[in-house]
């Protein structure tokens, strides 16, 4: 019965509707004057500004009748928005929003989400209700979700507007992402861990649900009652910040879809999201999601000013820019100016909240899409910058990949056989955080890299800023036996002042390989092959209208036209290919795109097409056939290649050729093997042999290949000073051993090994460590072999200058995590972490970090934990 009621009302409402079919146009301009005189008219519902060109808005019938009686010149682009939207949503597979969360749906999601990840995620809460009394709900994704941890805070909404749902997917999303890869990503755990990300998927409920009847689905507003037959105030112009400022960044009238309400603050809808900032009271950065024009905006809205924080907040969506390839600046800048908007009120320090750097996200080219690979590719694009915007919040410290070398021969490339110094670049990724007295250690599992200097030293970083380690250069030597254009990893582990770690990786490709083989060709000349192409309004195909050589290419475009469409986002992918290591993308091109608006992007899957990473530049504009390099050199084993055009609504060109496609690289079917794993001595127990055996269980290899073993043994903790080596070990059975071939001296040692199948070595397995004391650290001769208890005694010397032993004992055999920890609780070393056979055991701690650094003075505690026992105690530090 409700469904059968709930029909008849949407056709009585769609007859009601029938005499203001909605259009969506382009009203043209010449200059400021003719644009002014656009956005004066409060009617218009104006939704995109294409510079210098053209207002793109929705009218209905006698508007636009208005509007060309006024002297505009008028292109219609939909002539009837309600059959458009309508068409769209008939591919829905369900009766509300398809492939969209509906308002029910969004709520089951936050519920599911908190069901299955409550140590992540807090339990929907209400932060207040619209008119029609539909929650505004909210949760926060943290690894203290039900706490304040005094951590920089994030903010996510979407649905400010009831018609941009692509908010929604964003929000839940990048929400389920954190939670899926909180143990396995470090980058992911360590936003969780130094940040409280808070998600308002909905802010207008009432006006999202509203959608679901309405015709054309094209609601805006809220659902107040104006008491004069129209209902609805912009949410987005009810912001106290600048409200009503003047008649042009917000409207009076409330008939118009920028009325901004009765007054400052009045929507019930945005005194929750008030409420919720002036509660926590700790939001720093914010990205508030709409649709569309593919833009990040940011601050100011209401006057045509910049922010005084204009070079930090250019800088972040630069960056955000390069993921996804979005226009930038100021709404005055891109599209009108506002006032009474999100990203104004939350940037404006209050004495109730602090400043907080907002953005406005524009996503995609329409409202609604019927196309689920164009939302996939929506959420994509802007995974990288949820998370850019989440390190921003806070002191974030990470490697930006740029890295530069001196020494060796001179010529500026590390390898084979060389000593070189590397400078890496870092970069404070805070939009207003100073970090000061920056330290970073880098270290490497690659057997061909011994760090002979692994800390440096980068001084106090202004935020945003990059910096090299010119005082203190990295210290590398080379294995003469690396393969040339081997990619050697790196691990960073980043400190400042207020002793928060963060952790990065980078590569460095050790040489050039003396010739590159062709991994790949494709002349475009025996038809498609393994090539597929897919997307909206797919236009890929061969064509011989145009080629490089000698009569054939690839072409994104209409054949006899050659024009391609409008609203555009289709893609040509490669199949797999595959390389041991991979040199470059080489490709002509031809092309004819709208300059500033439609776009061809170059793109790389390295997980069989489900998600794709831009390569490079976009290609924008016009040019004859040219050639393209692209660097490919930090990829290695399986990719496929994508060619993306995208196109806006209006105003098409040629379109895009492609022709002798070419990927180069190292075509070798070997495969490294995997690590061993260390089995002893292990977990910094005391040895009295001054020349031991080290024992590892033995690796797989993936081609069959009999392997042998090499071993280093170290001085300290960064794995610097080799104390002594071996290589080329016979492999036993099961497990490898190997004697040192250098007697011992009391101290601490750490060692790790390596697996070789006589053409490449696998990686270093994890290190482990050990006590050599020759007088030994012996258990009292009338203990029992096995205890009766479990026990764990204190640090000796407590307090320590930076070296000290703890004994501990074991009735049973466990798994055992000796951690010691900092007074804010952050684990800074893990001394243990494995299986452990019943027994006495005795383990040191040098007074270093898990990156080898020294710790500061100060009480640290640590704990015991095995299954049926944890002990906590304390130990004080003094250099």
């Amino acid at each position: 019965m409700k469904r059968i009621i709930l029909s008849i009302l949407s056709v009585v409402f769609f007859s009601i509707q029938a005499d203001a079919i909605k259009q969506l146009v382009l009203m043209k301009y010449s200059d400021k004057a003719g644009l002014e005189k656009i956005l004066s008219n409060s009617n218009l519902d104006v939704l995109k500004i294409k510079n210098n060109y053209g207002v793109e808005c929705l009218a209905d019938d006698s508007e636009v009748s208005s509007l060309k009686s006024q002297g505009f010149s008028i292109d219609v682009i939909i002539a009837d928005v309600i059959a458009y939207n309508r068409k769209i949503k008939a591919n829905y597979k369900s009766d509300t929003f398809g492939p969209y969360y509906s308002y029910a749906e969004a709520v089951a999601e936050m519920n599911q989400l908190h069901a299955q990840y409550p140590s992540l995620v807090s339990a929907p809460e209400s932060l207040g209700a619209g008119w029609e009394h539909r929650p505004v709900w909210a949760f926060k994704v943290s690894s203290s979700p039900t706490s304040d941890n005094g951590k920089p805070g994030v903010l996510y909404t979407g649905v400010h507007h009831a018609r941009e749902p692509i908010g929604v997917t964003i929000n839940l999303g990048f929400a389920r992402y954190l939670c899926q890869n909180y143990n396995s990503d470090p980058g992911i755990k360590t936003l969780l861990d130094n940040r409280q990300i808070w998600f308002v998927p909905i802010v207008n409920p009432d006006g999202y649900v509203f959608n679901q009847t309405y015709p054309d689905s094209m609601w805006r507003k809220n659902r107040r009652n104006n008491g004069d037959g129209t209902y609805g105030v912009d949410p987005n112009r009810n912001y106290p910040y600048r409200w009503g400022y003047d008649d042009v960044g917000s409207s009076p009238t409330p008939s118009s879809e920028t009325y901004r309400g009765p007054s400052a603050g009045s929507e019930p809808e945005i005194q929750a999201v008030m409420a919720l900032m002036s509660r926590e009271g700790y939001f720093k950065t914010a990205l508030n999601y709409h649709s569309y024009s593919n833009m990040w905006i940011y601050p100011w809205g209401y006057v045509s000013e910049n922010v005084p924080d204009s070079l930090v907040y250019r800088d972040l969506a630069k960056e955000v820019a390069s993921y996804n390839g979005y226009s930038y600046g100021t709404s005055w800048e891109l599209l009108y100016n506002t006032n009474g908007d999100a990203d104004d009120y939350m940037y404006k320090e209050e004495p109730d909240k602090p400043k907080c750097f907002a953005f406005t996200p524009e996503v995609g080219e329409w409202f609604w899409q019927a196309d689920t690979s164009i939302i996939v590719q929506q959420f994509n694009d802007n995974l990288m910058p949820n998370i850019l915007t989440a390190q921003a919040a806070g002191l974030y410290l990470a490697a930006t990949g740029q890295t530069s070398i001196s020494g060796g021969d001179g010529d500026t490339i590390a390898e084979p056989g060389e000593m070189v110094n590397m400078l890496v670049q870092l970069k404070n990724r805070a939009m207003d955080q100073t970090a000061i007295s920056v330290t970073a250690v880098i270290k490497s599992d690659d057997p061909y890299i011994n760090i002979k200097q692994a800390a440096a030293g980068y001084g106090d970083f202004l935020s945003r800023q990059n910096k090299n380690n010119v005082s203190a250069p990295y210290q590398l030597d080379i294995d003469p036996g690396c393969p040339l254009g081997h990619p050697a990893l790196f691990k960073t582990g980043i400190t400042c002042n207020t002793g928060e770690m963060f952790s990065d990786s980078f590569k460095l490709t050790i040489g050039q390989l003396a010739r590159f083989d062709t991994v790949f060709a494709d002349s475009v000349e025996n038809g498609e092959g393994a090539w597929t192409h897919s997307g909206g309004g797919d236009l890929w195909h061969i064509t011989t209208y145009s080629s490089h050589t000698p009569s054939h290419s690839w072409y994104c475009g209409n054949e006899g036209s050659w024009q391609y469409n409008d609203d555009m986002n289709c893609r040509l992918a490669s199949g797999p290919i595959s390389s041991e290591r991979f040199k470059a993308l080489e490709f002509w091109t031809r092309y004819g795109l709208e300059t500033d608006y439609d776009y061809g992007y170059v793109e790389i899957s390295t997980d069989g097409g489900a998600t794709w990473k831009k390569l490079d530049s976009s290609f924008n504009g016009t040019a004859g056939w040219t050639k393209k390099v692209i660097d490919l050199s930090g990829y290695s084993g399986t990719i496929k290649l994508g060619f993306r055009l995208f196109s806006d609504m209006y105003v098409t060109d040629e379109g895009w050729y492609l022709d002798d496609i070419l990927v180069t690289g190292d075509t070798s079917s070997n495969q490294p093997p995997g690590s061993p794993a260390p089995i002893s001595p292990a977990g910094g127990v005391v040895v009295l042999d001054p020349l031991p055996y080290l024992t590892v269980s033995n690796s797989g290899d993936p081609n069959g290949d009999v392997l042998s073993y090499g071993f280093s043994v170290y001085s300290d903790s960064l794995l610097t000073n080799i104390y002594a080596q071996g290589k080329n070990v016979v492999s036993g059975s099961g497990t490898t051993a190997w004697q040192l071939n250098k007697a011992l001296v009391p101290g601490h040692y750490w060692w790790r090994a390596y697996a070789d199948d006589g053409k490449e070595r696998g990686l270093f397995c994890d290190k482990a460590d050990f006590v050599y004391q020759p007088t030994g650290v012996q258990d009292k001769p009338e203990l029992p072999a096995i205890p009766k208890i479990y026990a764990m005694g204190q640090f000796s010397p407590n307090p320590s200058n930076g070296s000290a032993v703890v004994k501990y004992q074991l009735p049973k055999a466990g798994r055992v995590n000796l951690k010691i920890y900092n007074v804010t609780g952050q684990v800074i070393k893990t001394l243990s972490n494995g299986h452990k056979t019943a027994g006495y055991y005795s383990i040191g701690w040098d007074g270093r970090d898990d990156w080898g650094q020294k710790v500061r003075s100060g009480i640290y505690f640590y704990q015991l934990q095995t299954p049926g026992y944890s002990s906590t105690k304390k130990i004080t530090v003094i250099r």
